[in-house]
């Protein structure tokens, strides 16, 4: 079975981290011997987020606006939420700001239970503003809201009923659980997995006789695909599972 990437995330995501992360992201997605992405930062610290002193600058009013890591996190964001493969974040310790950004973009969500999740950017007169497209997909409008005009500490029991986070275990067992989640998400096949997160990142726009025309445009594909004709015919005949064969 192919291997899972685990991508080290730094405390504090300046210009150059920014642009080597984006571009191991985008170079594991599109890797074909890797089966998943995992984010995972230290025990004590996730991501704190964008690196804001570097961004502004110190050289007076006049300091050119660097874009390039807004950019390059953007990146990030669209490669963990569009790809065909399966991103989990491991959480553990403080996750603020930018870093929320990474983990709602992830499709699986683990964390420890001294995990700590906050929106610092408005006590800056900044919004999460590319944070809250991923982030409202996990949670509610209110909460978001909440969370983002307070930039008060969550914990991580708070994060899992909120829904940002999926999985809350121990800290002694976020390995074992990790390795449980990589195990069941390694069985799917890639062109249903990205079929799945194209559909849920457009499904929630469209009406419903727009998305159940979508639905009926996909399902037809797919069951045209030879590949997908031979593995429904080889289960039929032999009882053989795509990730059994492989």
């Amino acid at each position: 079975m192919k291997a899972e990437v685990v991508l080290s995330v730094p405390e504090s995501l300046s210009a150059k981290v920014l642009s080597c992360l984006a571009s191991a992201i985008e170079s594991a997605m599109s890797d074909d011997t890797v089966s998943a992405v995992v984010l995972r930062g230290t025990s004590s610290t996730f991501c704190r987020g964008l690196d804001l002193d570097e961004l502004v600058g110190d050289a007076g009013d006049d300091h050119p606006l660097e874009a390039q890591p807004v950019l390059d996190y953007c990146r990030c964001l669209r490669a963990l939420r569009l790809s065909d493969k399966p991103a989990i974040a491991v959480v553990q310790g403080e996750a603020l700001g930018g870093g929320i950004g990474l983990i709602a973009a992830c499709d699986l969500v683990i964390a420890g239970e001294n995990a700590r999740f906050g929106l610092p950017e408005v006590l800056f007169g900044l919004a999460p503003a590319m944070v809250l497209p991923f982030l409202l997909e996990r949670v509610s409008v209110r909460t978001a809201r909440i969370w983002a005009m307070t930039a008060t500490a969550r914990t991580a029991a708070e994060a899992k009923a909120a829904g940002l986070v999926d999985v809350l275990v121990s800290d002694e067992d976020i390995e074992k659980e990790t390795r449980r989640q990589l195990k069941s998400m390694k069985r799917s096949v890639r062109q249903g997995l990205g079929t799945i997160k194209h559909l849920t990142s457009v499904v929630p726009s469209l009406d419903l006789v727009a998305a159940l025309e979508l639905g009926q445009r996909s399902t037809l594909s797919t069951l045209r695909d030879p590949v997908t004709i031979a593995a429904i015919r080889r289960y039929k005949n032999e009882g053989i599972l795509p990730w059994e064969a492989s």
